[in-house]
């Protein structure tokens, strides 16, 4: 990747420029660091692609100041204090008003419906308890898995597919049940046309770049042939059901060649730990319907891959049935 610019300077806000090389604004940081999930060397601050922009990691590291800020007073006795906290304010009233409303225009329809929390399911709730009929209701981009943990769900944003432990999909019926899924009615904000070969990590740092801020969610919808993909699948479970982290130990994997198909995701912040799978979750469908799965591994071909994002900034989380 090369070494990257060294940047000595942050501008937080107009009329507000941080010198990051200010010692005491480095211990700060240092200690702040400690107590957060953050990379919070600002002096160092790694570029997440090797043709990242300076402004690109300004970005980043602003967000990163922001984010320690609300979990230390550290600063309350810094010189540095009352300039922060004018530019800490301001980001929040930003972040609360026009800026969300201006990425998520219509938060009725900008938002993702959760059946149950990632934890609970982790922890061995497979059994279904919200109908595909009512799913639906909050639409049909999604991803999850159904009754007993039987499959993977993939919506490609028309209909609910489930992949089963054969790597074989269906169409899948209102009667069936799920215990953890998450959908959305999509509705692209940006749409990207590239010729660049992605892997799943090219793909997610492409992603990187594109993504407005870093406290919402992201809808994603790829669509292309691809040369190459791996997927996996769970097959149904039996009671007493064990924790998940020991199913995928000997989950059956796909692989596809050449193969035309959408890949379905989502894009969670940090701060959902345990309510949903923070960071990029991909599913793949074939183009005809027939097979599919939680995506492992991607090789793009050289041909145009159209890519779909959808900000979402809102989430109903639906525990009604008692989880």
């Amino acid at each position: 990747m090369g070494n990257p610019t060294a940047i000595k300077t942050i501008e937080m806000s107009p009329g507000l420029t941080l010198d990051i090389s200010d010692p005491e604004l480095a211990q700060n940081l240092t200690q702040l660091n400690k107590n957060h999930d953050q990379v919070l060397n600002l002096a160092d601050f790694p570029p997440i692609t090797a043709n990242e922009t300076d402004a690109s990691r300004q970005n980043r590291m602003r967000e990163a100041v922001v984010a320690a800020m609300r979990c230390s007073n550290l600063f309350k006795n810094s010189k540095h204090y009352d300039g922060m906290l004018k530019f800490f304010r301001s980001f929040e009233e930003n972040r609360k008003g026009h800026v969300t409303q201006k990425i998520c225009p219509n938060l009725k329809s900008d938002t993702l419906f959760q059946t149950s929390t990632l934890g609970v399911f982790l922890e061995g709730g497979y059994k279904g308890k919200l109908s595909i009929e009512s799913l639906k209701k909050h639409g049909t981009l999604g991803v999850g898995t159904y009754d007993h943990a039987n499959g993977e769900m993939v919506g490609d944003g028309k209909k609910l597919h489930q992949v089963d432990g054969h790597g074989k999909a269906i169409s899948v019926p209102d009667h069936l049940t799920t215990p953890f899924a998450v959908t959305t009615h999509f509705k692209a904000d940006k749409t990207l046309l590239t010729k660049e070969p992605l892997n799943v990590e090219k793909l997610q740092a492409f992603f990187d770049t594109h993504l407005p801020q870093r406290n919402i969610f992201y809808a994603f919808k790829i669509t292309g042939n691809f040369k190459y993909l791996k997927t996996r699948s769970v097959p149904e479970q039996k009671e007493p059901y064990p924790p998940f982290s020991e199913v995928v130990k000997t989950q059956p994997t796909f692989e596809f060649h050449n193969q035309k198909g959408t890949i379905v995701g989502f894009w969670t912040p940090k701060s959902m730990k345990g309510i949903n799978a923070t960071g990029y979750h991909f599913h793949f469908i074939t183009a005809d319907k027939k097979s599919g799965g939680h995506l492992l591994e991607l090789r793009s071909g050289t041909q145009e891959t159209k890519i779909e994002i959808d900000y979402t900034c809102g989430l109903r989380i639906d525990l009604s049935k008692n989880y």
